[in-house]
């Protein structure tokens, strides 16, 4: 057997759901002289079956088992196996890109680095994204490089995303300790070691992130004290071997681990404070003073706290309810030579705490801001408009700074001055989000007379836009940035013709670093391309010396054309005939082999996008031509593949080689408030039958159906009303990407993103208001068509500096207004429009009422129905109904800000009969306690009455939430609809929206969230436990199952739609479905308290019971012998008792019956009206 190239170690622990997908990437490698040692650490789950399939299927694999003895041990013992002269590692939950090792390899072998190392992709929720932790290392690609040289590879810790020369390893000895955070004292000590290190920008891997685990998260006390070790084992070989890294070091551990533990500190017990305090101090007392004076203010007060042992102060500090608060603490002047400014941060000036004032000093943290927001040109000028400020300093008026703009050239030679009108932005103070500062009149626009910048220009020059602001004594100035997004990234460039002196190329450019307009001497443009058979003609001019056909001319100086890719080392090139000179110029034809470029972008990256340069090399030298300002851009089909030729941002000839895509041409609005595009697909063979519309963080997507004419297509769709469940919704804010799937389907299908064509990019229409949103059309990376979405909120709304106005102003001044005859609803916090709010609405619709009604909504995604209106969260309106209404109506909470009049009722109805532990009662809340108890204290007083179902949960919840007022046990006004006649109605409803056969079954799939389950904050992540594979054989030809998550989760990337399963996570109450549903299958879920009301029968998937009982939340019912139905363990029990579903609802009969006498006794159908007679009692009206 021919010896592998390279060994691949990939250790595995339980990791059954996503170590298929990992192995495949790597039997995709492009580098086929691979093994991969697949090293099976003790696992409990089908992780051994599935790497001993892949070991049967592809000899290069090997499966080494073990007794579970952690990730370190696993790696060292595939290592020992190891065989091959580069080494590798890979965690059994990613992926590695498909040509990774190829890359890294062929690196190493040109450059005889010991290790080479590239970059990487997230991957969340469905989502694939470069990653934030490893940006600032891969921003400079370089070779045989070192970590002294390149210190941002101090970030580079994890090891999964190199290839290590084994002789290196080995004659260092490295291997892996034991522990869960193993990677970087070796990711470390191999940087340090090195001779040499190979740094490519190009992504290599994608890394998971996974939900967290019990017992792994970042504030678990354990954890917190193996990654303070892993940080004293790095600090002791940065000493040892490069002393020069440890303060840059230090720092980042203040940004990172350090940060970690001390804003656990809140959250966990008091008998592990102390321990995790004493880790803190040894760091601080460790770490370099020049670190801890580098950082931010609010940081160096924590740490200072910290290394003084001042415990109370710093879990003050760190509360994590109050760092925003603190974090946007104004600042203040001190000083009359040298001024300096501090943040009013705590303790500021208290003398008992003796907190030095530097500790407080942001002076350094006063930073320059600027950008440019828009270019155009205006006859023969360019004009730019921008903002430029001082962060955190005021600029509420024009007279608050001065601010003087001027180009200046990047080689330090000229300066242009440049006279700026100042123009009011009040966008840029909701843009930069801070509360108590206001930067309304830092816009400014200029005009720019490219004449200033020509009649200097003898090479090529690149004039940058800088900018001075001075506020109240304090001056910052700086590069302004450029757009963001791609709008202006490919603006009209303009050609200067001056007599005697050649033509001039001026181009705005957007670039990374800042705006700029660069002007460079034309020595070549092209002036038109077609394609010939199977090459590319450019036509066009050059003033370079070159040799006319039939002159002489060495080999040498032949004119050729060029092909250069910009991510790999590939070049064509082909001929190029030269005319006669004529007027300082000489025409050109260049030929371009296509088929060859495409040949070599399919074979080293398959699949992706590359940038080809194209340059004219002769006598004179290599030249980049500029592509003629009237030329459009074209596409060229070659197979599957395109060559686009297109320009760079600076204007030269680009050809881009990638999947054939569905190019936009065309793009506006309708009169209705559609979003209608056209364009056309170069591509041979199907075309897209629709365009899909997805949510770039939610994992939410629509589809947009496609009509055709050729290759010419036209899509439309309404932004405000996209087809969903059966009905229409609004597009959820936030950043939508337009995509279309494209291939034959016995290749496979292909999903590529939709393209703008780029000369669109720059006529992109406004921003347009539909609805309770505003929709931009945006460019981003590549000409990739966006759609931002966000709430349409006025400029006096918009920002937290506009929102802490309305609250510290315009509240109170509308609180002391009389109230209204106005009852106000809100259902989870405004997320929905549903639940027992909505019942008690309705019945107060169907009573006749006088009340002007009000929903609010958090985002836009439902609207009131008919009779009352709907009031978007954080706007005047909003303010002004909580201030002014008599009545207020909710089931989780009201808003921060909201301070009860005492003439207001608020009736607060909750949302279920509590199962699972709540607040305040739950076991596992130390780390909760303070952010829970101080909700408890603000919320639960405002409430007037408290709706409860049932006598056994009024006692839990004056418990749970320590509440002394009145609970009015009426039933729960949300099952009122289960008892009514049109019942069978809207259950019939329900299966038309959804499309489900009358003859077919209904299953309700209703989990809860899992506390321990979560991305991050916020985010919360969902274990879809069921197997739907087997559920779809066993019961799909009768059966159909509606899954609905909880709320609060927010990971959609299990999320499907077939004639199986239907994800109604979103559909608006889940009241209807309990009426379409013939058995609930749920876990711990309050549905079962209201669904027993249908008495339908229920299955119960209590996979995981005794963890969630016993670690997690806790019961408040013996939930074993009370159940109304089976409980089960495994997805083939719960299919099962759903196969044979009726005789499981005979077992349960009795159990069902006893639940419902406990748990619904006054579910009759006029539970609402009990409510809305006592809500009028309180409020006088009775």
């Amino acid at each position: 057997m021919t010896r592998p190239v390279i060994s691949i170690v990939v250790p595995f622990h339980n990791e059954e759901a996503h170590l298929a997908e990992c192995l495949e990437s790597l039997a995709r490698q492009t580098l086929r002289r691979l093994e991969v040692i697949m090293v099976d650490d003790g696992s409990t789950d089908a992780g051994a079956v599935i790497a001993k399939t892949m070991a049967g299927r592809d000899g290069r694999f090997v499966l080494v088992q073990q007794e579970n003895a952690g990730v370190g041990a696993a790696r060292n013992a595939g290592v020992r196996r190891a065989r091959a002269e580069y080494l590798a590692f890979v965690d059994a939950h990613d992926v590695v890109v498909h040509n990774a090792y190829d890359l890294l390899v062929e690196s190493l072998r040109k450059t005889g680095s010991d290790l080479a190392c590239g970059n990487v992709l997230r991957m969340e929720s469905g989502r694939t994204f470069p990653s934030r932790a490893h940006r600032e290392a891969f921003e400079c690609p370089a070779q045989r490089t070192h970590i002294t040289r390149c210190t941002a590879l101090l970030r580079d810790r994890r090891v999964w995303n190199k290839v290590y020369r084994r002789s290196f390893w080995d004659e260092h000895g490295l291997s892996f300790a034991r522990g869960r955070h193993v990677d970087a004292p070796v990711s470390v000590r191999a940087h340090v070691l090195a001779s040499a290190v190979d740094v490519l920008d190009t992504a290599v891997y994608s890394w998971r992130k996974p939900a967290s685990i019990p017992g792994e998260r970042r504030d678990e006390p354990r954890d917190l004290e193996e990654r303070m070790a892993v940080v004293t084992e790095v600090c002791d070989v940065l000493a040892a071997h490069a002393p020069k890294l440890s303060r840059t070091y230090h720092r980042q551990v203040f940004g990172k681990e350090l940060e970690l533990l001390v804003k656990a500190l809140p959250k966990v017990p008091e008998a592990d404070q102390a321990r995790l305090l004493d880790l803190g101090v040894r760091f601080v007392e460790r770490a370099d003073r020049r670190a801890i004076a580098q950082l931010d203010a609010f940081d160096r007060l924590w740490a200072h706290l910290l290394g003084r042992r001042m415990l109370a102060e710093l879990l003050e500090v760190m509360a994590p309810h109050r760092k925003a608060e603190y974090v946007n603490a104004p600042v203040t002047r001190q000083g009359w030579i040298r001024p300096r400014w501090y943040a009013r941060y705590p303790y500021f000036e208290d003398r008992a705490r003796g907190v030095p004032r530097a500790v407080y000093d942001v002076t350094g943290e006063l930073e320059f801001r600027g950008r440019v927001d828009t270019v155009e040109w205006r006859g023969d000028r360019l004009l730019v408009g921008g903002f430029a400020c001082i962060g955190r300093l005021d600029v509420a008026s024009a007279g608050d700074a001065r601010i003087k703009l001027w180009l200046q050239d990047a080689r330090g030679g000229g300066r242009v001055e440049l006279a700026a009108d100042r123009v009011r932005r009040p966008d840029v103070t909701a843009e930069l989000n801070h509360p108590f500062v206001c930067y309304d009149w830092a816009g400014f626009a200029v005009e720019i007379e490219p004449s200033l910048l020509t009649r200097r220009c003898r090479q090529s020059g690149e004039w940058e836009l800088h900018a001075e602001v001075v506020v109240a004594g304090t001056k910052r100035s700086g590069r302004v940035g450029s757009p963001p997004g791609q709008q202006t990234a490919w603006l009209p460039s303009r050609q200067e013709d001056r007599q005697r002196k050649g033509a001039v190329w001026i181009q705005p450019v957007a670039g990374p670093e800042g705006f700029a307009v660069r002007v460079k001497p034309l020595k070549a443009l092209v002036t038109g391309h077609r394609r010939v058979g199977t090459a590319l003609e450019l036509d066009g001019w050059t003033s370079a010396a070159w040799e006319a056909a039939g002159e002489v001319a060495g080999e040498g100086a032949r004119p050729r054309v060029v092909a250069t890719s910009r991510q790999a080392d590939l070049k064509v090139s082909g001929d190029i005939e030269v005319a006669e000179r004529a007027g300082g110029r000489r025409g050109f034809r260049a030929v371009l082999p296509l088929e060859e470029m495409v040949s070599l972008q399919s074979k080293t990256a398959p699949g992706s996008i590359g940038e080809w340069e194209i340059t004219l090399t002769g006598g004179a030298g290599r030249l980049k031509p500029a592509l003629a300002v009237e030329v459009p851009e074209r596409r060229y089909p070659v197979g599957a593949q395109e060559v686009a030729l297109t320009r760079t941002r600076y204007g030269n000839l680009l050809g881009l080689v990638r999947p054939c895509a569905p190019v936009v041409t065309e793009i506006g609005w309708s009169d209705e408030g559609r979003i209608r595009l056209a364009g056309d697909f170069a591509g041979e063979g199907a075309r897209p039958a629709s365009l899909i519309v997805r949510h770039n963080r939610a994992a939410e997507e629509y589809t947009v159906p496609l009509e055709w004419a050729g290759r010419r297509f036209t899509a439309a769709f309404a932004p405000e009303a996209m087809p969903a469940l059966g009905s229409a919704r609004p597009m959820t804010p936030g950043t939508w990407q337009l995509f279309a799937v494209t291939g034959e389907p016995e290749d496979g299908d292909a999903e590529v993103a939709v393209l703008l064509e780029r000369a669109v990019i720059s006529e992109l229409p406004e921003a347009r208001t539909v609805g309770a949103h505003e929709v931009s059309l945006l460019a981003y990376a590549g000409g990739s068509l966006h759609v931002r979405v966000r709430l349409a909120l006025a400029e006096d709304e918009r920002g937290a500096h506009a929102q802490e106005r309305l609250k510290t102003a315009d509240y109170p001044r509308l609180r002391a207004t009389p109230l209204r005859d106005l009852a106000v609803f809100d259902s989870y916090m405004a997320r929905q429009y549903s639940c027992n709010p909505r019942a008690v609405y309705e019945e107060l619709v169907r009573q006749g009422t006088d009340l002007e009604c009000v929903w609010v909504s958090r985002d836009g995604q439902f609207t009131a129905p008919h009779g009352a209106r709907t009031v978007l969260v954080g706007t005047r309106d909003h303010y002004e109904a909580l201030a002014r209404a008599r009545y207020i109506v909710g089931n989780e909470a009201q808003w921060p800000w909201f301070v009860k009049r005492p003439d207001q009722t608020y009736v607060q109805c909750w949302h279920g009969t509590p199962l699972k532990k709540l607040s305040l009662d739950v076991p596992a809340l130390p780390h909760l306690r303070q952010a829970t108890l101080e909700w408890v204290e603000r919320e639960v007083p405002r409430w007037d009455v408290l709706v409860s179902p049932n006598p056994f949960t009024s006692p839990i919840m004056r418990q749970a939430y320590r509440y002394q007022g009145e609970i009015l046990e009426s039933g729960y006004p949300r099952n009122d609809l289960l008892s009514r006649p049109e019942g069978p109605e809207i259950a019939a409803e329900v299966r038309r929206r959804l499309g489900i056969p009358a003859d077919k079954r209904i299953i309700l799939y209703v989990p809860t969230w899992r506390d321990d389950l979560y991305f991050a904050r916020g985010r919360r992540a969902f274990e879809l436990a069921l197997d739907l594979g087997e559920a779809r054989a066993a019961l799909g030809h009768d059966h159909v199952l509606l899954l609905r998550t909880h709320y609060l989760v927010t990971d959609r990337s299990w999320s499907q739609v077939d004639d199986f399963v239907v994800d109604v996570s979103r559909y608006p109450d889940i009241a209807d479905l309990y009426l379409a549903a013939d058995v609930l299958v749920t876990d711990y879920s309050s549905a079962m308290f209201d669904f027993a009301v249908t008495g339908k029968p229920m299955v119960f998937f209590a996979y995981d019971l005794e963890k969630y009982r016993d670690h997690v939340r806790g019961f408040y019912l013996d939930f074993e012998a009370e159940a109304p139905g089976p409980l089960l363990r495994t997805s083939a029990e719960t299919i099962a008792a759903l196969r044979s579903v009726d005789e499981v609802a005979g077992d349960s009969a009795a159990a069902y019956a006893a639940f419902v006498d406990r748990f619904c006794p006054y579910d009759d159908g006029h539970a609402a009206e009990r409510v809305i007679r006592r809500m009028f009692e309180l409020g006088g009206e009775a």
